[in-house]
């Protein structure tokens, strides 16, 4: 007998709880419990009713989410992109005040390389080759050198790598966008300075008189070390939140 366990909310296909060990020996110990109580009862009476309803009930199914589409792989590897490579940059562009750029191949540390080992760089069955053109048509690669020279199996296999990563640099651009157009650098400067500035004693004289951006200069000038903490704490939390 087995049981599958998920417990998470929205399950990713076929994933499963850390602690799933533990959960299993106690689904264990209750399975012996019942089953030495049904023999208790069936020695003292003669009545099977309980083993009745052991088998009746024992069969256990918990549904999991199907296995995602391939836009939904996209987004997530691109999603995976930004947690897993470039946040670090993406952070310090907020931070200084610049736009973030969506030019993975020129303006990110090895992007290139990041982006065709861990995106370009697989190989898709035929099956889910196909599948994957039919679904992701309107990011299809039209490059012909990409496959030039191989045959017919290759060619379907390397057109749907080359076509899933176009997939995935689309959902990177929308990201990229989101994140240049919900995060305001400025207003995230303010909050940071107003929650230093909470404390009385460091506050200035005349701090209700002081416009925000003043305030961010006072901050900076005085407690420029937490200052630059905190506010890189708070945008890499902002950009987090743009990949949920």
């Amino acid at each position: 007998m087995s049981i599958d366990i998920n417990d998470k909310e929205q399950p990713k296909h076929n994933e499963y709880i850390n602690d799933e060990y533990e959960l299993r020996e106690a689904a264990r110990q209750l399975l012996k419990c019942k089953l030495i109580n049904a023999g208790i009862e069936f020695a003292r009476s003669a009545d099977s009713r309980a083993f009745e309803e052991f088998y009746r009930y024992m069969s256990v199914n918990i549904p999991k989410q199907p296995e995602p589409s391939w836009t939904s792989k996209a987004i997530e590897d691109a999603q995976d992109l930004i947690r897993e490579y470039f946040i670090d940059e993406i952070v310090q562009a907020l931070v200084d005040g610049s736009e973030v750029s969506s030019d993975m191949y020129n303006d990110y540390d090895n992007g290139d390389g990041i982006f065709h080992e861990t995106i370009n760089d697989r190989y898709y069955h035929r099956t889910d080759a196909m599948e994957l053109l039919d679904e992701l048509y309107e990011h299809e690669e039209t490059d012909s050198g990409v496959w030039e020279r191989l045959d017919w199996e290759g060619v379907i296999q390397a057109k749907a790598a080359y076509t899933y990563g176009n997939a995935v640099m689309s959902e990177w651009n929308d990201i990229i966008e989101n994140i240049n157009s919900n995060i305001d650098r400025d207003d995230v400067a303010s909050e940071v300075a107003d929650k230093i500035l909470e404390d009385p004693e460091k506050q200035p004289v005349n701090y209700n008189e002081m416009e925000d951006s003043d305030l961010v200069e006072y901050v900076v000038e005085r407690y420029e070390e937490e200052y630059n903490s905190k506010l890189e704490a708070a945008l890499r939390a902002l950009v987090l939140k743009e990949l949920e």
